[in-house]
């Protein structure tokens, strides 16, 4: 999947135009050199003669050679560059991670203490019996607990910054987990717009 988005990437985009100018200038050096200059080396590592000074034997053609003084004094800067975008970016990640890791264990321990408190101090209406007592509970606990899930996902989907197909089929299907409130579903699916 990332493969095959990498043609639509942001950062591509923007240093296309870089790209295609070092492409440019190393492919004309290469071939400057090659059928101007000293020749080339086949694929069987002959060296070869310029077709040009075949062709006129007395010319002397310059080669193109780029000094490697300034690649050698940039690199230790560049690789400092990227040693520090690398790190800033890992940092980025792990704060992510570990902000994500938070909301799962916020959302586990609002149903950890809903299932614990459940039924501590609830006043029964009279006449009612025990079986029908822990039937409301056990609704309550299951409404609660698909709106967490509701929840997490809802900000799951808001940060890629798109719909899931799957998420809207299973917040908008009667079996699922908010099937018995399609108005809620749907008050969700408009919310991340």
């Amino acid at each position: 999947r990332n493969l095959s988005t990498t043609p639509k990437s942001y950062l591509l985009r923007n240093l296309l135009d870089e790209v295609g100018v070092l492409v440019g200038v190393c492919l004309f050096i290469i071939l400057w050199n090659g059928f101007a200059g000293e020749g080339f080396d086949d694929f069987h590592g002959v060296r070869r003669p310029s077709p040009l000074a075949d062709t006129f034997p007395g010319l002397m053609v310059p080669c193109a050679k780029i000094p490697a003084v300034p690649f050698t004094l940039s690199s230790s800067a560049l690789g400092l560059l990227i040693v520090f975008r690398n790190n800033a970016s890992y940092a980025r990640w792990t704060e992510g991670k570990r902000t994500w890791t938070r909301i799962g264990s916020k959302c586990r321990d609002i149903l950890l203490v809903a299932g614990a408190e459940k039924g501590r101090g609830e006043q029964t209406p009279s006449g009612e019996d025990e079986k029908e007592k822990r039937r409301r509970r056990t609704e309550a606990l299951d409404r609660l607990g698909s709106s967490v899930w509701a929840f997490a996902r809802s900000l799951q989907n808001r940060l890629w910054g798109s719909l899931d197909a799957a998420f809207e089929s299973d917040l908008l299907d009667p079996a699922g987990p908010l099937g018995s409130r399609p108005s809620a579903a749907r008050s969700l699916l408009r919310a991340r717009t």
